[in-house]
């Protein structure tokens, strides 16, 4: 990422990931790195790419959310669905992918049981505040109505999109924060964690290629 051009950098990303390539029901994880080899944190990415969400307080906590986070340990993810909005099998009919974003962060230890509740204070305040997650959409509802969703008990809070299989989703799973934007991404990186007790995040130092 080039200083200036962060933001701009980020959004390329995002849209380049969105028509991936990749085959249905595969994770492409993003790292983003500066020009000197630093690994920025979220803190960093979320304020050079003008994302507030992080910023705002809550109700039920004077605090911002990002106090509630673990801003070091996080990891954005695009998942690839097929444009029939199902990801988990190459048989499904549909040679056409794309890649719905999301990202993981870690809970602070502290904050798991306030965090749920610091989240539907903001749901209103989502969209706009991470919109830089969904590309494929010009204009956000400005008074998006949330639904819950059960999936594996746990409980999943989403509206949906005016696009094709496309959809805001979050949930609380363990220490980690989900966002998500399709209900089969949402789905899938679930599956992953609760299936995976390997670390997916940003790293703090190049990462390792197995």
């Amino acid at each position: 990422m080039k200083p200036g051009q962060e933001k701009a950098n980020f959004q390329e990303a995002m849209a380049q990931v969105a028509q991936t390539d990749e085959p249905a029901g595969n994770f492409v994880f993003i790292l983003f790195q500066d020009t000197i080899g630093n690994w920025p944190s979220l803190d960093k990415l979320a304020s050079s790419t003008a994302t507030d969400i992080f910023d705002l307080p809550t109700q039920s906590n004077a605090s911002a959310l990002k106090d509630q986070l673990n801003m070091n340990s996080f990891s954005f993810f695009a998942y690839s669905q097929s444009q029939n909005g199902v990801g988990d099998s190459p048989f499904n009919g549909s040679p056409t992918t794309s890649g719905r974003m999301g990202l993981v962060v870690k809970i602070n230890s502290a904050s798991v049981d306030q965090l749920a509740k610091s989240l539907k204070d903001l749901e209103q305040l989502m969209l706009p505040g991470l919109k830089i997650m969904i590309p494929a959409i010009k204009e956000t509802p400005a008074n998006p109505a949330f639904s819950t969703n059960v999936y594996k008990n746990i409980n999943i809070r989403y509206v949906n999109l005016p696009a094709p299989d496309l959809s805001f989703d979050y949930a609380v799973l363990n220490d980690k924060l989900i966002f998500a934007t399709s209900k089969v991404s949402m789905y899938a990186i679930i599956d992953r964690i609760l299936n995976s007790s390997n670390s997916f995040n940003q790293p703090a130092a190049p990462p390792e290629i197995p």
